[in-house]
């Protein structure tokens, strides 16, 4: 139930990040499952935004849809890792993948429903 919690409140500051809103970095639950789940989760929009466009009959690659996930996870952990680097003390890291994952996924939802 923690866990649970925990991702709400991630989803809920990276919401408010999305909006420009302040959000204080203690506001963020970070861990590498934190870090999992929000991929997942954004895995999940890119599969429904692919089902809902795509006509029938559907056919499901998982190769491809994989590819682009984990491409782009793969872009948030160097951009995070560049940003540790660059901002000093570097295990902040995992910190900034899980709030940069946090605060685009209400985008990426937003722009997903209006394409549809």
């Amino acid at each position: 139930m923690k866990a649970l919690r925990a991702a709400a409140d991630n989803l809920q500051a990276g919401a408010k990040l999305a909006l420009f809103r302040p959000v204080a970095p203690q506001a963020f639950h970070v861990s590498w499952g934190h870090f999992w789940f929000m991929l997942a989760l954004y895995a999940a929009v890119i599969c429904g935004y692919d089902y809902w466009t795509t006509e029938a009959p559907r056919e499901f690659y998982p190769r491809s849809g994989l590819m682009m996930v984990l491409t782009r996870s793969a872009l948030v952990l160097l951009a995070a890792t560049l940003a540790g680097w660059l901002l000093r003390p570097a295990q902040h890291i995992l910190a900034l993948a899980v709030i940069t994952l946090s605060g685009f996924l209400l985008p990426w939802c937003v722009m997903l429903a209006a394409d549809i």
